[in-house]
Parts: structure tokens; C-alpha cells; sequence
């Protein structure tokens, strides 16, 4: 029982961890303003996926437009196919993907 409550616990500090923001980090894109018009800047929004079926409704999607028609004048999205998990995962975690 101890080390379910132990695991549990670690569990649960490197989940608050993860989701803690850190004060040296830059603003978001998304966030950012022009200070003279208070006018939202476009942003790209970099999305990976995997070019089968299990990503079929991200192909959908970009197909139909409906990413583009969801962030309107505000941006674009640009897509990125990978061959594999990894790939896409190595990519997320260097910072060259949003979503």
C-alpha cells in the first residue's frame, strides 16, 4: 500500500510540475499583441502528424479547412507529415511543433 500511495504521490508532484509555467520563459505567439492597435498578431500554428490512418481526422481537417476556417484571420496552420511516432514526438519535444 505504501507504494501505491509513494507512487501515487510522484505521480501527482511531476503533474503539477509539468504543468507549472516558468517565469524566464518567453510570451506565447498566440498572446502576442501590437501595443499601437491592440490588435492580435497572425500566428502559425505548427501541427505534426502522422501521414496514416491513425490521424486520419487531423487529414480530414486540413483537407476541409476546417483549421484554417477555426483561427479565421488570426493565422495559418502549417503541417507537417512524419513517417513515425518518434519522429513526431522528437519534434514536439524540440519545440518544432505546437500541436
Amino acid at each position: 500500500m505504501r507504494r501505491v500511495t509513494t507512487a501515487a504521490m510522484i505521480g501527482a508532484a511531476l503533474l503539477l510540475a509539468g504543468c507549472s509555467s516558468s517565469s524566464s520563459s518567453s510570451p506565447s505567439s498566440s498572446s502576442t499583441t501590437n501595443s499601437s492597435t491592440g490588435a492580435s498578431a497572425p500566428v502559425t500554428v505548427r501541427l505534426g502528424l502522422l501521414s496514416n490512418i491513425t490521424h486520419a481526422s487531423a487529414l480530414v481537417a486540413l483537407k476541409n479547412g476546417y483549421f484554417t476556417q477555426a483561427l479565421g484571420s488570426a493565422g495559418t496552420v502549417k503541417a507537417t507529415a512524419f513517417s513515425s511516432g518518434t519522429e513526431e514526438t522528437t519534434a514536439i519535444l524540440a519545440g518544432q511543433l505546437d500541436a
